[in-house]
């Protein structure tokens, strides 16, 4: 059987609205190793105003999708450019096929165990992290967390692997039939996910 993709997805802030632009391309790199390093039909689709300088500029797994729309000028349009790239990665997701989708900032670091599970486990549902590291800037201490998933926004928001699929992916059940105690055929919550390993995804 030919291993579902799994979709690694991000938003990346465009070079006007950067500190310091050096800096995320460099947190950047630092990402897409921790990925690009992992077994699996692994992808990676980046929505950006402006293609980064990266080491992996030419690594065939890895798409930049440039945005139409100009770069952000205030929060207001900060807020509005990071939800329509990340519609336009799922968009991508879909056109593509669909898969596993996990959502990733550009300066997060992915454990390396979470691929090899979801190839190994492959319930076509989902994963729920419920262990994860967060990193203090300031400090420069990480500080591992056992209920990851409940942690306050952001990082509960990326405590999720997903399935997303162009077409039912179970051609046996009727779209929207009910997976027992795990998820629907669209990948949404329905019950119990099945518990993840702990410590999946480090940031």
């Amino acid at each position: 059987m030919a291993q579902v993709p799994i979709y690694f997805c991000m938003p990346l802030i465009g070079r006007s609205a950067a500190k310091d632009w050096q800096k995320v391309c460099r947190l950047l790199d630092q990402t897409l190793h921790s990925i690009l390093s992992q077994p699996g039909d692994v992808r990676v689709f980046i929505a950006c105003n402006e293609v980064p300088e990266t080491s992996f500029g030419d690594d065939k797994r890895v798409r930049f999708l440039v945005m139409e729309s100009p770069p952000p000028a205030n929060i207001t349009e900060m807020r509005r450019d990071t939800r329509s790239k990340r519609a336009r990665v799922i968009d991508e997701v879909v056109a593509s096929g669909g898969g596993y989708v996990v959502r990733v900032d550009a300066d997060d670091l992915i454990s390396n165990r979470l691929t090899r599970h979801i190839v190994a486990d492959d319930n076509r549902v989902g994963y729920l992290f419920k262990r994860g590291y967060t990193y203090n800037v300031a400090t420069k201490e990480f500080r591992l967390s056992r209920s990851f998933d409940r942690l306050a926004a952001p990082a509960a928001s990326y405590s999720w692997v997903r399935t997303i699929w162009a077409r039912n992916p179970f051609p046996e059940r009727s779209p929207g039939a009910a997976i027992p105690n795990s998820g629907n055929a669209a990948g949404q919550s329905a019950g119990r996910l099945p518990r993840s390993p702990s410590r999946l995804r480090s940031t």
